[in-house]
């Protein structure tokens, strides 16, 4: 079922619980083997790498990111959950990558701008941070957690 409608796996992943866990573990193993079955389609292996997030096997979601963009290189939605656990698994410098082509592609979205702000105080680039966050701003002004995320960040030069 999951190698016919991708979607079907984030859609078990839904809702909370004390079972959350160990059902995504379940997703999980049932996602990987669709992908063994079909692994030229890409929404499939990025699909299977949102249940490997869940169920906190962040290598596994990585591995099946890196078969999704070997599929289609262009597939934002990968390349912005790719960036989040690349930056998880402590890759800032890759998911900086990640990030930057999302945005290169057309990703112009609040939240991948905050996530790359992140990544690039993670990174220790705190000017590209601020540029990050400034423009998630930009697009979003409710963005809260960017907003605290630059206020956090060192003054810019030439500025105070």
């Amino acid at each position: 079922m999951f190698a016919e409608e991708p979607e079907l796996i984030s859609a078990c992943l839904e809702g909370g619980g004390p079972n959350r866990a160990a059902r995504a573990g379940w997703v999980l193993r049932a996602a990987v083997l669709a992908v063994a079955q079909e692994p030229r389609y890409a929404d499939l292996s990025y699909h299977a790498s949102k249940a490997a997030v869940a169920a906190g096997e962040f290598d596994t979601a990585a591995r099946l990111l890196e078969l999704a963009l070997r599929v289609n290189p262009t597939y934002h939605d990968a390349l912005v959950l790719a960036g989040r656990v690349e930056l998880r698994r402590g890759r800032a410098a890759t998911a900086r990558k990640h990030l930057e082509t999302a945005l290169a592609l057309g990703a112009d979205y609040p939240d991948v701008h905050a996530l790359l702000g992140d990544v690039c105080r993670a990174d220790g680039d705190a000017p590209r941070a601020r540029q990050a966050y400034e423009r998630a701003l930009e697009l979003n002004a409710g963005l809260n957690a960017a907003r605290a995320a630059l206020a956090e960040l060192p003054p810019a030069p030439g500025s105070g």
